[in-house]
């Protein structure tokens, strides 16, 4: 029967059990690049919010898209039709782009 020192020096020959003894450390260092990211991730929602479409009711710009489709009139030639929600009054209006 084996015992654990000895089966610990045959795992210390294998390269792969090496780099594993290592994870901790780079699993560390992962995380630590995972938490500073999701806090960026944070932030840029933060300033996020008060950009979207100027709502042409109450003049904030808090308008967002929730739905796309061809223009009624121009779709044929390309034009398209944005159709917004605003989050400050919940209203709704469109906006015609020419792609």
């Amino acid at each position: 029967m084996v015992n654990m020192k000895e089966l610990k020096e045959l795992m210390e020959k294998v390269p792969v059990w090496k780099d594993a003894a290592g994870a901790p450390e780079w699993m560390n260092e992962l995380e630590a690049r995972l938490h500073a990211l999701e806090a960026q991730a944070a932030g840029a929602r933060e300033d996020a919010r008060g950009t979207g479409d100027t709502c042409p009711c109450c003049n904030t710009p808090s308008g967002r898209i929730f739905r796309i489709d061809k223009d009624p009139i121009l779709g044929d030639i390309g034009g398209m039709m944005h159709y917004f929600e605003c989050t400050a009054c919940n209203k709704y209006y469109n906006r015609p782009v020419a792609d």
